[in-house]
Formats: C-alpha cells, sequence, structure tokens
C-alpha cells in the first residue's frame, strides 16, 4: 500500500520542483516592446491618414478668421476653384489653382447667398458625400 502512495506523490513532485525551477517573472520583453511601439505607429498613422482625408473633403466647413472668409466655392477643374471671398464689408471672386490665387473681380455689389438647410438623417448626408 506504501508504495500506491509514494506513486501516487510522485508526479506532484515533480510539478513541486518544476514549479519551483521556474524564474520569476520579469518586465516587459524586446517583443513586447517592439509590439507597443508598432501598435502606437499605427494609431498615429491612422490618425494622419483621417486628418489628410478630412482636409482633402471639398464639402468641409470653411472657419472664417477675422474679417475675411471663404463664402462659395466652385470647382471649374481638377485642381482648379473659383472662390468667393467676403472681405472686410466687399466680397471679391478668385481663382484658386495649381499655378496659385489670381484675382478675377471685385464686386461692386455684395452677392447674397442663400444657405439651404440640408434636411434628412446621417446615412443620406454621407451617401451624398461618398457620391461625390
Amino acid at each position: 500500500m506504501r508504495w500506491l502512495f509514494a506513486v501516487l506523490a510522485l508526479p506532484s513532485l515533480a510539478w513541486a520542483d518544476a514549479a519551483a525551477a521556474k524564474p520569476a517573472p520579469q518586465g516587459p520583453g524586446v517583443g513586447d516592446l517592439l509590439q507597443m511601439a508598432l501598435s502606437l505607429v499605427v494609431v498615429i498613422g491612422f490618425i494622419l491618414a483621417l486628418t489628410w482625408i478630412l482636409g482633402r473633403i471639398r464639402g468641409a466647413p470653411r472657419h472664417a478668421s477675422g474679417s475675411l472668409s471663404v463664402l462659395a466655392e466652385v470647382a471649374v477643374g481638377p485642381k482648379e476653384r473659383v472662390v468667393l471671398v467676403k472681405v472686410g464689408d466687399s466680397q471679391a471672386l478668385v481663382g484658386v489653382g495649381a499655378t496659385g490665387v489670381s484675382s478675377l473681380q471685385l464686386l461692386a455689389a455684395p452677392v447674397k447667398i442663400e444657405i439651404a438647410e440640408a434636411a434628412g438623417s446621417f446615412a443620406e448626408k454621407l451617401k451624398g458625400m461618398m457620391g461625390r
């Protein structure tokens, strides 16, 4: 009967010896640091790509700075636009292209722009933006 207890206790003793011989856990290794750095690069790259995409959207609202603001614009080519700019109390029509900005005309009477309120859900607006 003693031999039965010895045989049954032998695997548990071997397991206890293996657990005792196991080194204590250390800090993060080189692989962990490399994985963390790669994840950080991916997240920063995603943020930069999203910023670039949002900057390229033509329908994005323009911010006014002081007495200078963009009222309207229309694309007349792949890289050319005609822009209506408000400068103080007057308005100017300028051409924007790959070669630079050129003044087209200083308007004597201001153009009244009616802003149509876009009705509909977010999904409809997104489909409209994606269709451009």
